[in-house]
């Protein structure tokens, strides 16, 4: 095991503790996000993502890093997941939305991202509602919570806590489990 900000002493008994400190990272980071949608609106999210997911992803995943080429190609395979995350999601959630109608809260969202049109603002939604946040989620679920976890616990089960956290995050229980399918 490799020493890391979460767990500094490669001798020392991960744990409990450690699962405790990844679920109160990630509480956080949600937190951080909900605080500046609700204070600067929607627009704000992709904003919100980096600020909350990314840089902090980046930041204590960096550690557990060997190197600096590893994290380049840790952030190569964030951005790859994270666009065929977005892409699958937008292609399936409204099929999903069929079957399981969207709370109101989510319904401005929802049908933003659902709806991008091919207009000359196509690339930036994109960008801003499907890939920007896809690739700011793998870089702080997969890269910091799925590495540390996986250190401590056996790897399905890091598979399993990781993907539940990423579904937990997402805040719309009827899309859980479609959630936890993108996060495994």
């Amino acid at each position: 095991m490799q020493p890391s900000l979460l767990n500094p002493n490669k001798n020392a008994k991960p744990g409990f503790l450690r699962l405790l400190a990844l679920t109160a990272l990630t509480g956080l980071a949600l937190f951080g996000i909900f605080g500046i949608v609700h204070w600067f609106g929607t627009a704000w999210h992709p904003t919100a993502e980096i600020i909350c997911f990314f840089i902090p992803g980046l930041i204590l995943a960096a550690p557990s890093s060997k190197s600096f080429k590893t994290i380049k190609v840790e952030l190569a395979l964030a951005a790859i997941l994270g666009l065929g995350a977005g892409v699958l999601s937008h292609l399936v959630l409204p099929y999903w939305q069929q079957l399981f109608p969207v709370p109101h809260d989510y319904e401005e969202v929802l049908q933003t991202y659902l709806h991008l049109g091919w207009w000359p603002g196509f690339g930036f939604d994109l960008l801003s509602i499907a890939l920007i946040p896809a690739v700011c989620e793998e870089v702080f679920f997969r890269s910091l919570i799925f590495s540390e976890l996986k250190n401590t616990y056996s790897l399905w089960l890091a598979f399993f806590i990781s993907a539940l956290f990423f579904s937990l995050a997402h805040f719309v229980p009827a899309y859980w489990p479609l959630y936890f399918l993108l996060g495994l």
